[in-house]
């Protein structure tokens, strides 16, 4: 079976399949309609996931099964082989009748194993006639629908780099007010923009909040704050990336419904959990209906990569606000994501059998065979046979086709060596035999390093196999067929001739030396009999290896001319990148500035940054400037940063400064100055991250400083930065340098800040990079300074931080702090951070001891609140005994407000203590929070009922408010 024929089967199993995991979903999402918004969210992202996972699974077995089939049949080609004509080696493609004669001998081993029943055999011989069309009309869809997705990209990006700017310092006060109650953790830029109308996430390492100018009118600072808990509650939970795995699901699978519907119901209920998690963190449900039903005024379509709050059907939403669904805890799934992301990988992983790991040194350009497989055989070749004689490597070609075909070999090498540049990189290529570093990574494909100490090869050396003194510097090439494939290479392997080769037992015809010319012509006849894109790939990296830079040149630059491939394009690009022909700079820039591929146009200007020639830093300068291309500017930019010359120096420099660029190419002149190994690159840095009036670009060059932040001046900027900056991202990135280095001198500077600063953010900002980076006793000893301040925001803030570390000694100190301290205020901020630990079991058994035994009744209140928001077992029974056994009435209603209305079981109590609770209060309260968080359809018959029996007139009166409010 082909591969086109492995697609099309592939993409018609999964029409049943996909079917029948929409179904299952449409059911599984019915059963969960009375549950919290976030459980039927998991149930569709994991039903997505097996929809990626199952297409790839489908391939993998199509392809063993397939594999299998050839093996079987493959037992007797070699006999077969010898009853026929010899095989020659003449370097064309193979016919198509040989294709079909393969699929045929495939299909007759795997009928057996479907059953061999007629109607299976009629509907296999049907789908493999119809699966040319299937795939081509698959492709095209797939084409077309990745313009929605390139568009999405491109509107993106447009929104972050268009009519925005700083936000104004009360929405900053608002935004950073909700970051903390909602704990939204990362580092979250806060724009405004004056192109949207409705609020907006966007990235998922970098994330940013875009914010309407617009929405600074008609709406209350409540509604603003919802809004803005609504977009960070969907960057807590990672949305931006289901979202985008989401529709890389969708331009892959177009073709079936169900993968529609089901992302449809995933983005609707996606928006219910961020709605639950806003109105529970920042303010009520009629605050948060009001902001919507304005939204839905000023609605604006979005790029489908952006997410935000307007999404889903507002209309909708509002209608469930009114009605009272019950609310989710607010720390919905953030682990929604897991199943799509886990889907994705493993479809990639089964899809490629096998992915090269990263590589140790130099540039790299690593692929794989499509059915990439280990050598099974010796390392050594079973045989080796030398021709002797000065012969072309045309004639010496013929000769190693004529002798396989004597020695009826059905697979071997032919190998030969060109000369090396000793001065360029070392070089290896192969994707059958895996090579090792000695920090255990193992990789196939290609290679280029510098030194060969830490990398291990397995196989023999070549001296060993082919006799003689071999040149320490020369390319060996070898080109592995078969005999059943005449002119196809099957197998390739280049390498520096110093490293041990696996020969996989294939029997060895060597040719000896080659010059440039007559190599390069024979490649060139190897290319045009082999349209493999990836074997291709590999004969333009061996052809860049020789040494004679204007026939090289030659070479690619027909093939990039002839090619409309643009990856194989791309790779001829980079591949020029150290070539030492004269005209290859020119035709690096032409290609930066006119290539209509943005891959190819990128890949230039990089090349240009390891061009040996001088001319190259010019170019390089004149691109970065270039405002249309904003792409291929920062890759200009970053590639003067690997020039040696002081010209590329005062280039990036330039750039640095100029007003007129943008602000990307002024990033990346930042990283290329951290590239650079100019002697004054930390000057300036250290001059940048203290005066450039731009702070992306201040915080970009501490990040530049990399290993030069040891040196005791980048140590005295980094302390400077961290307390005087205005910008307080440039203080943070500061701050996580500082711990980075983590001597005694920055974990002191450190603790010191964290006590006695002014600024909360930095006090925060110092205790977290201290956590962060491990030092915890230190944290621990600023934060026992702060509570012990009398700065009394100080010490509120140290307990807010001490609820979110993952310590049970953290729990403790705040339990302690509830019990013992004299402040009221810092009790109660214990108490409350007490709901907020990650250690829930301690954090629970000290709520517990607080509201039952603390003798000041507001912090037992303040710990039943905390208890409420706390995710486990036990929780719902520990409120109910509170709420009808505590001695204070308000605690006891603390208890009632504090029941997770998700959970059955705690709708269950409060209808039990509205039907039975120890007061009149406790029992009207009960009724009131059961009819605010209830469904209707479930809340009224039983209210009706409550009713009709006696009940207190204060209970019934609340009834009564209840229902006509449902």
């Amino acid at each position: 079976m082909n591969v086109t024929s492995l697609i099309a089967w592939t993409l018609l199993h999964f029409v049943w399949q996909g079917t029948l995991i929409t179904l299952a979903a449409a059911l599984a999402l019915r059963a969960l309609r009375d549950s919290a918004a976030s459980w039927r969210y998991v149930a569709g992202v994991t039903a997505l996931a097996l929809m990626a996972v199952v297409p790839a699974t489908t391939l993998a077995r199509l392809r063993a099964a397939d594999l299998s089939a050839l093996a079987e049949s493959a037992q007797v080609s070699p006999a077969a082989a010898t009853k026929g004509e010899s095989p020659k080696l003449s370097l064309r493609s193979p016919s198509e009748s040989d294709d079909a004669s393969r699929v045929r001998t495939g299909m007759t081993s795997v009928a057996p194993k479907l059953g061999q029943r007629r109607s299976l055999t009629t509907l296999q011989q049907w789908g493999d006639s119809v699966a040319p069309s299937v795939v081509r009309i698959w492709l095209v869809g797939v084409f077309v629908f990745s313009f929605r997705l390139l568009a999405g990209w491109l509107g993106v990006r447009r929104l972050v780099r268009v009519g925005v700017k700083m936000p104004g310092a009360l929405l900053s006060e608002r935004f950073n007010a909700v970051a903390r109650r909602i704990e939204a953790s990362g580092a979250v830029r806060l724009i405004e923009s004056t192109i949207i109308r409705t609020p907006a996430t966007i990235g998922f390492l970098r994330p940013i909040l875009l914010w309407p100018v617009s929405l600074h009118t008609g709406l209350t600072v409540t509604q603003i704050d919802l809004l803005l808990a609504h977009e960070l509650a969907h960057l807590k939970r990672h949305d931006y990336l289901v979202n985008l795995m989401q529709t890389c699901l969708e331009t892959s699978l177009f073709y079936h419904p169900g993968v529609w519907w089901l992302s449809k119901r995933v983005r609707d209920e996606r928006e219910l959990c961020c709605d639950d998690i806003a109105i529970r963190v920042a303010g009520d449900k009629r605050d948060y209906a009001a902001a919507l039903l304005a939204l839905e005024s000023w609605r604006q379509e979005l790029p489908v990569l952006a997410a935000g709050a307007a999404g889903g059907s507002l209309l909708a939403r509002i209608e469930r606000l009114v009605a009272s669904e019950p609310q989710p805890a607010p720390s919905s799934p953030r682990w929604a994501a897991l199943p799509l992301a886990l889907a994705t990988l493993t479809g990639i992983l089964v899809s490629a059998h096998e992915a090269p790991a990263d590589p140790v040194s130099q540039p790299v350009v690593t692929t794989l065979l499509k059915n990439p497989r280990r050598p099974s055989g010796e390392p050594k070749p079973s045989s080796v046979t030398r021709y002797h004689g000065n012969a072309s490597l045309e004639a010496r070609l013929n000769w190693a086709a004529k002798t396989a075909a004597e020695k009826s070999f059905t697979h071997y090498w032919v190998g030969y060596t060109v000369a090396a540049d000793p001065l360029r990189s070392f070089l290896y290529m192969d994707h059958a035999t895996p090579a090792s570093t000695a920090n255990g990574s193992v990789f196939m494909g290609h290679l280029r390093f510098k030194s060969a100490d830490h990398v291990t090869f397995p196989g023999v050396s070549l001296e060993s196999v082919v006799g003689g003194a071999q040149p320490s510097d020369a390319t060996v090439i070898l080109l592995g067929f078969s005999a059943d494939k005449p002119g196809v290479v099957d197998r390739f392997h280049a390498s520096s001739s110093f490293i041990d080769i696996h020969f996989d037992g294939r029997p060895l015809l060597w040719l000896d030396r080659a010059t440039d010319m007559d190599s390069v012509a024979a490649i060139e006849k190897v290319f045009d009999a082999n349209p493999s894109e990836e074997t291709r790939k590999d004969l333009i990296a061996v052809t860049a290896a020789h040494t004679d830079g204007a026939l090289v040149f030659k070479t690619l630059r027909g093939w990039f001319e002839a090619s409309d491939a643009d990856p194989l394009r791309a790779a001829i690009v980079n591949e020029m990148g150290d070539l030492t022909a004269a005209p290859a700079t020119a035709f690096l820039e032409g290609a930066a500035r006119n290539d209509r591929s943005l891959k190819v146009r990128r890949e230039a200007a990089e090349s240009l940054g390891e061009q040996p020639d001088p001319d190259a830093t010019a170019v390089l300068g004149r691109l970065a400037r270039s405002g249309k291309d904003v792409e291929v500017a920062r890759a200009a930019a970053e590639s003067l940063g690997e020039r040696k010359a002081p010209e590329a120096f005062d280039e990036l420099m330039s750039l640095v400064w100029s007003k007129d660029i943008v602000l990307e190419v002024r990033r990346a002149a930042v990283e290329g100055l951290g590239e650079s190994n100019a002697s004054r690159a930390t000057g300036e840095l250290q001059r940048i991250a203290r005066t450039h009036p731009d702070e992306d670009l201040r915080r970009e060059a501490i990040e530049a400083l990399g290993d030069l932040k040891h040196s005791p001046e980048a140590l005295d900027l980094l302390e400077q930065v961290s307390r005087d900056d205005p910008s307080e991202s440039v203080r943070r990135e500061a701050m996580d340098s500082l711990a980075d280095v983590g001597t005694d001198r920055t974990i002191k500077f450190l603790t010191s800040l964290a006590r006695a600063n002014d600024r909360d953010e930095t006090r925060r900002h110092g205790v977290e990079a201290l956590i962060e980076k491990g030092h915890v006793n230190d944290a621990f000893a600023a934060l026992d300074s702060m509570i012990k301040s009398t700065d009394m925001r100080a010490a509120r803030e140290a307990t807010e931080i001490l609820g979110e570390v993952e310590s049970d000694l953290a729990v403790a100190r705040l339990s302690m702090l509830a019990r013992d301290d004299q402040r009221p205020e810092i009790q109660r901020a214990s108490a409350d951070a007490l709901g907020n630990a990650t250690s829930l079991k301690s954090a629970f058994e000290a709520l517990r001891k607080i509201a039952t035994n603390h003798p000041d009744e507001d912090v037992q209140r303040q710990a039943v609140e905390s208890m409420g928001r706390l995710e486990m077992n036990g929780v719902t029974a520990a409120l109910d005994e509170i709420a009808r056994t505590h001695p204070s009435e308000r605690v006891r209603l603390a208890a009632v407000e504090a029941f997770n209305l998700d959970l059955s079981s705690g709708r269950a109590a409060l209808k039990r203590l509205a039907e039975d609770g120890s007061t009149e209060r406790i029992r009207e309260a009960a009724v009131e929070a059961s009819a605010r968080n209830g469904l209707p359809e479930t809340t009224t018959d039983w209210m009706t009922r409550m009713f009709e029996r006696e009940s207190p007139r204060r209970v019934q009166i609340a009834l009564l408010d209840a229902m006509s409010g449902s």
